[in-house]
């Protein structure tokens, strides 16, 4: 065993297994650490069920609804086989819940390679029953003995070396694994809960593999309607080398998960049911994998963690962890996919608390900048109010407004300046009376483009209703004159914001200014187009 981290102990003898802990992956007591057993005796009065094209060889698990059985297929391939009993339970729709589980999940866990295979689902009415055929984990027998206690399985005489099958090896996941079955008297099954019960820990760089490939596993899981409810070390087993999520008789939709299931300790605060309460629970897995120490203790760090063979990067991937089990969901990963991502990161090498530090400080320049730069805009739009409409001039000539549009237009411009939903509003009935009594006033359908740019987004003005407008007040800027400086600013505008053509907003901006250089908002938005296009020469 790891000796860096506690030892296990085990519980009494007479604590028993989950119906699944054994053939899709646990070992009994395996959230406690007691260790494996060999064998399992039936807990229900039933005969031996009937599995077309299988034998079932023994008894390996037990539980509330069901048992687990070891079996052959006409073929000579091992499998699981799990049978749930009509007669444990006290109506037929948890049962037939059960039933609809299976049947939502079977057609999706052939589809990703960190998923228990379902091969095949059926049901006895007449016996009380059914049953589903899954891939078995790959056995995970210590020091295998070389007499064959099972005279089915004798090998023949022929034979001089044991097959390729049933050579102890190490998946490309770093974790030792028997792929076959050497004797089915004697087989345990591997799961990642045996692993640490044999070893304490695993090292960093296996706790990253196999994450990845249960956050994948989840992703898809999640991106089909489906959440786990129950993601712990006894039910991620290894089949082929490859680490699987097990006991999926827990499968459930994320809109029809009422009952309250799952492992204590695994267990998020808000209770299971959901795709972030999934990323808690294989947080706290993460974290007894790396650490060695049982999930109770989280967040504790191991004391001697200095004394590690890779400390620096466990103190990555307990960032990782950290936020998979924040006590606020909305804190946590969001996805499975998000938390693949940094566990990429961290197997690339690179620096997951390195990243964030440096996003956190751009988002902080960003709101910097933004503020600096809303001040920037407060200080232009104060300038523009205190000079009125003198500045709204023809081409080449000034165009004197009627008093009372001025009037309207000025007050418009301090009502949005409040940049409140009520000084919007007020500012566009005053801008609508300004037309009202001059059609033709370019004050009004000036100040209104200038009001679309400050109020959208808004309740009262939406993105689109906003550019509508712009488009709108344009038309009649230049319908009152082709050459008029404030109809090209207005296009300008509506070129670099909308239009996404850098070439034309440029080009009408600096049109607008050559019309009238004193024109304010000519010279704000071709400043905006400057700042965004980074031409500060």
């Amino acid at each position: 065993m790891n000796q860096d981290a506690p030892a296990r102990q085990p519980l009494p003898d007479d604590v028993q297994p989950r119906p699944d802990q054994l053939a899709t992956g646990g070992t009994p007591d395996s959230d406690t650490g007691s260790a494996p057993v060999h064998s399992f005796t039936p807990r229900f009065h039933h005969s031996t069920p009937s599995i077309p094209d299988h034998e079932l060889l023994r008894c390996i698990g037990g539980g509330s609804y069901g048992e687990v059985w070891l079996a052959r297929n006409v073929l000579g391939d091992y499998r699981a086989v799990k049978v749930i009993y009509r007669d444990r339970f006290e109506h037929d729709r948890p049962y037939d819940r059960e039933f609809e589980g299976i049947q939502k999940f079977e057609p999706i866990s052939r589809l990703h390679e960190s998923q228990v295979d379902i091969l095949h689902v059926g049901r006895n009415e007449q016996a009380g029953y059914f049953y589903y055929v899954m891939e078995l984990a790959d056995d995970a027998t210590e020091n295998p003995k070389s007499e064959i206690r099972n005279p089915k399985e004798t090998p023949s005489t022929s034979d001089k070396k044991p097959s390729s099958n049933e050579t102890l090896r190490a998946s490309e996941f770093g974790i030792p694994s028997t792929f076959g079955i050497r004797n089915s008297d004697l087989y345990i099954p591997h799961t990642l809960k045996l692993d640490l019960y044999r070893r304490g820990r695993l090292s960093a760089d296996e706790c990253i593999r196999i994450g990845l490939a249960l956050t994948t596993a989840l992703e898809h899981l999640h991106g089909h309607g489906l959440v786990h409810r129950d993601v712990k070390p006894s039910n991620i087993i290894f089949v082929g080398g490859v680490p699987k999520l097990a006991d999926i008789g827990l499968v459930a939709s994320m809109d029809a998960t009422m009952s309250f299931v799952g492992t204590s300790g695994f267990l998020p605060p808000e209770g299971p049911g959901t795709p972030q309460a999934d990323i808690y629970s294989l947080g706290k897995v993460l974290y007894e994998m790396s650490m060695g120490r049982d999930r109770q203790e989280f967040p504790k760090l191991p004391a001697n963690l200095a004394e590690f063979d890779d400390p620096p990067c466990l103190l990555e991937l307990n960032a990782v962890i950290l936020k998979a089990c924040h006590r606020d969901p909305r804190q946590r990963y969001q996805s499975s996919q998000a938390m693949a991502a940094d566990l990429a990161v961290l197997q690339s090498g690179k620096s997951v608390r390195r990243q964030r530090s440096m996003k956190r400080r751009l988002v902080l320049g960003t709101k910097v900048l933004l503020l600096a730069l809303t001040a920037l805009g407060l200080v232009v739009i104060g300038g523009y109010l205190l000079r009125g409409s003198r500045h709204s001039l023809a081409s080449q000539h000034k165009r004197v407004e009627n008093p009372e549009v001025a009037s309207l237009c000025k007050l418009g411009r301090f009502h949005y300046c409040t940049i409140s939903e009520e000084g919007y509003a007020k500012a566009m009935e005053c801008f609508n009376k300004a037309l009202e009594i001059d059609p033709n006033s370019v004050e009004a359908y000036a100040s209104i483009a200038d009001h679309c740019n400050l109020a959208s987004p808004s309740r009262s003005l939406t993105p689109k209703e906003a550019e509508a407008k712009l488009r709108w007040a344009r038309d009649k800027l230049l319908a009152i004159d082709s050459r008029l400086a404030e109809g090209h600013a207005v296009q300008g505008c509506i070129s670099h914001v909308y239009d996404w053509n850098p070439y034309a907003a440029e080009k009408e901006c600096r049109l607008a200014l050559e019309l009238n250089p004193e024109l304010l908002k000519a010279h704000v938005w071709y400043g905006r187009y400057l700042l965004v296009s980074g031409k500060f020469d």
